[in-house]
């Protein structure tokens, strides 16, 4: 039976006019997090972040994305909040716009740790952004990111960042 399910399967890949283009990357980016006003003064903390992934583009028209991403961040908050640490995990799906261009979003969860507190947060990850190639191997990518819950008050941040991405081929 395994036989005969793998040479279905074998036939079917072979036959299809789906193809895969498969790819592992690796990035960083910096930004601002929290931009708003509070108590009379304006208020947005730094961000960096590192982050790599693994993504597929697929689909007779190749234009389906479908990825996974790893990222760590490092933000400080200038007035009440100090500095957060976060670990995350993304599933993110896209779509080709053009050949160099994809639209994406990220849905994902969040450990963050602030200097300040002795406890870790867990949140989610929401977000989208525009990754564009810029040479065969190198992508820029503007993204907007909503963290829920990064300081354990229910309340969540915003982050937009902007990123380099760079691919293995």
């Amino acid at each position: 039976m395994i036989k005969k399910i793998l040479f279905i399967s074998t036939i079917i890949a072979a036959t299809s006019n789906i193809s895969i283009a498969a790819t592992s990357y690796v990035g960083g980016s910096l930004g601002v997090t929290n931009p708003g006003v509070s108590r009379g003064k304006v208020q947005a903390g730094s961000i960096g972040k590192l982050f790599g992934g693994y993504g597929s583009i697929f689909g007779v028209n190749e234009n389906i994305y479908l990825g996974g991403e790893l990222n760590l961040d490092i933000a400080h908050y200038p007035y009440d909040s100090g500095t957060t640490y976060g670990l995350g995990a993304s599933f993110i799906p896209g779509v080709m716009l053009t050949d160099c261009s994809m639209l994406y979003g990220r849905i994902g969860i969040q450990a963050n740790r602030n200097t300040q507190a002795s406890r870790i947060h867990t949140g989610d990850q929401l977000g989208f952004g525009l990754q564009t190639r810029l040479s065969q191997n190198w992508d820029i990518r503007p993204e907007y990111v909503y963290l829920s819950n990064v300081h354990g008050d229910k309340s969540g941040n915003g982050q937009l960042n902007l990123g380099l991405v760079y691919k293995f081929d």
